[in-house]
């Protein structure tokens, strides 16, 4: 085990490993720490209170164990398939700060706890400074037992700073890991129920983000957007260019067919000038053929 720390925070413990083969229990508090190179195994875990890791080398922080608690990584992190990312630390709930990367194909463990988003604890979330890619994997959303959730309520539970791109292979709502809910706040969410037909929370894939909604269903299965096969944001790129496909079309087909009418009513028009010129030299002629012969 290993529990390097420091009791106070605006002056961390800045720390130096130059390789480490981890397994047990490591417990981060208000320390830098920077590693050369960085090996965990699945029985690893690392909880986090107020620290920074990093790679010297620029390679990204690999997880293959358990990691939770507050803290940010300089670089890239990714938590590998046989990886977990646990919803909670040893003093309040994950919140991860990712400068550059976050890549997951393993667990991810989030608690909502509260509606209060201005509470430090209200969820565990994970923050990029570039992208987050999902490859698949597992996400697992716990509620507080007591909590009620109500309609419009939106959690971001995954943000990055330019593109979130992939999936989860799944996403489980209250999963057997979660705490289970007592009989008092089942009674109370039944209460809430009667006021209003309930409807279940539902996964939202943003361009940027990972967020749990709680919308109006209508007695439906969550938020009508996320319901639409295909997707939605592939739906109305594809609606718009047949839009504009049509508009070409049919507006270029118009365009053509005024000028062709344009041009045979300029043709008919200079015909019935010629024949009405032609006739009155024809009269002309004759009036003249006329005076010629009394004479």
């Amino acid at each position: 085990n290993m529990a390097p720390s420091s009791s106070d925070y605006t002056s961390p413990l800045q720390s130096c490993v130059d390789n480490m083969q981890h397994s047990g229990l490591m417990q981060l508090a208000g320390t830098n720490m920077t590693f050369n190179i960085f090996q965990s195994t699945s029985s690893s875990t690392i909880t986090l209170s107020g620290a920074s890791i990093g790679i010297s080398t620029g390679n990204p922080f690999q997880s293959d164990g358990s990691l939770g608690g507050s803290g940010s990584f300089t670089g890239s992190f990714i938590n590998n398939p046989d990886a977990i990312v646990m919803a909670n630390g040893e003093e309040g709930t994950t919140t991860l700060d990712v400068q550059d990367d976050f890549t997951s194909s393993g667990t991810i463990f989030f608690s909502i706890n509260s509606r209060d988003l201005s509470d430090p604890d209200a969820i565990t979330q994970i923050s990029a400074g570039n992208q987050i890619g999902l490859e698949g994997g597992r996400a697992c959303v716990c509620f507080n037992p007591d909590l009620v959730l109500e309609d419009g309520d939106r959690f971001d539970l995954m943000t990055a700073q330019s593109q979130l791109s992939g999936r989860f292979d799944q996403v489980q709502f209250d999963c057997s890991e979660c705490p289970t809910r007592n009989a008092k706040s089942i009674a109370k969410q039944a209460k809430a129920a009667e006021a209003d037909d309930e409807c279940e929370p539902t996964a939202d894939y943003g361009a940027i983000s990972f967020s749990v909604l709680f919308e109006s269903c209508d007695g439906g299965s969550g938020n009508y957007l996320d319901s639409i096969s295909p997707p939605w944001y592939v739906i109305f790129p594809v609606a718009i260019g047949i839009i504009l496909l049509v508009v070409i079309f049919f507006g270029g087909a118009l365009l053509i067919d005024e000028r062709l009418r344009k041009k045979k009513f300029e043709a008919k028009k200079a015909k019935k000038r010629t024949a009405r010129v032609n006739k009155f030299k024809q009269s002309t002629q004759a009036s003249s053929s006329g005076s010629s012969t009394i004479g």
